[in-house]
C-alpha cells in the first residue's frame, strides 16, 4: 500500500499532460493491486475509468500473465 495516495490516483496523475492539463495516452499503465475486485465487475470499471490504466492484474499475479500483457500493450 502506498503511504500518502493510492495506485489509482497515481495512474490518473500520470495521464495528465502537465503543459496542456489534457489526459494522454502515451504512456501505458499497468496496475498491479491487492485489492481484488474481480467479483464485482462495475466497481472495477469504476476503478479502471477513474485511474485511466490500460490494465489491471490482481496480486498475486504469474509473471507470465504480466510479460503477456506487457507484450500486448507493446505490440509485439
Amino acid at each position: 500500500m502506498l503511504p500518502k495516495e493510492n495506485g489509482y490516483r497515481v495512474a490518473q496523475m500520470i495521464r495528465v499532460d502537465e503543459r496542456s492539463g489534457k489526459l494522454s495516452k502515451k504512456t501505458q499503465i499497468i496496475l498491479l493491486t491487492a485489492r481484488n475486485l474481480s467479483n464485482d465487475p462495475e466497481r472495477e470499471k469504476m476503478f479502471m475509468d477513474f485511474s485511466e490504466a490500460d490494465v489491471m492484474m490482481y496480486k498475486p499475479f504469474e509473471m507470465k500473465k504480466l510479460t503477456e500483457k506487457i507484450g500486448e500493450l507493446l505490440n509485439i
